[in-house]
């Protein structure tokens, strides 16, 4: 029995030397930081991937909503064109025609500015200045 009790104390001894030289060098410090690091990086990968998952449903809403738009835009095309038809009698017409365009005016616009508008110094005669 006693050859046990000196055996754990040396061992004991031996850890506490131990111990004190890891102190010592840092490593108990450097494994805290790492651990920590590690925590940190984990708890960042979850909150990223809430975020994914958030941008997902939204992504997914959205979408939906622009099918039913969609879906509401030719119902509401469908109906316009077969109102179109009752009003005018004829049901093979499904818009109406585009307006006569305006007759051509007697006097075209000209290219010219009007002569209240004098061009600014250097620009006229088609000169232009670079800075200088």
């Amino acid at each position: 029995m006693v050859y046990l009790q000196a055996r754990r104390a040396l061992l004991f001894d031996r850890f506490q030397a131990f111990w004190t030289e890891q102190e010592r060098a840092g490593t108990w410090d450097r494994l805290d930081r790492s651990a920590e690091r590690r925590l940190q990086e984990a708890r960042e990968r979850r909150r990223a991937a809430k975020r994914a998952e958030i941008a997902r449903r939204e992504l997914e809403a959205a979408e939906q909503q622009e099918r039913e738009a969609a879906s509401r835009a030719a119902a509401a095309a469908a109906e316009l064109k077969e109102a179109w038809g009752r009003s005018t009698g004829d049901p093979s017409r499904s818009r109406p025609t585009q307006p006569a365009a305006p007759p051509p005016a007697a006097n075209p616009p000209s290219a010219d500015p009007p002569a209240h508008i004098e061009a600014r110094d250097g620009e006229r005669n088609g000169e232009r200045s670079h800075g200088g």
